[in-house]
């Protein structure tokens, strides 16, 4: 009986394949721990930034939308003033 071909070329190929994933696998996994412990210290602080971001974020399109020009800038203070905040917010 012949032996089933699977999308390896050999089983050598293979085993590399799987080393590779479990070692993916760890990696993700770490970076989830990760996560879990950087929302359990800073996530509160790192709310807050999100939210600052988000909000200079949707203000940018607004006004692009308003100037029909996807490359346009806020108006320099605006950018100021989303620096400043968002440095406050660093220093939670």
């Amino acid at each position: 009986m012949e032996k089933e071909k699977c999308c390896c070329e050999d089983d050598c190929q293979m085993s590399k394949e799987m080393i590779c994933l479990a070692e993916q696998a760890w990696a993700d996994l770490m970076k989830e721990k990760m996560k879990t412990l950087w929302n359990k210290e800073r996530g509160q602080v790192m709310d807050g930034v999100a939210k600052i971001v988000v909000k200079h974020n949707m203000a940018l399109w607004g006004y692009r939308m308003q100037k029909q020009d996807m490359k346009a800038e806020l108006p320099k203070e605006q950018i100021e003033n989303f620096k400043e905040e968002l440095g406050k917010a660093f220093m939670c």
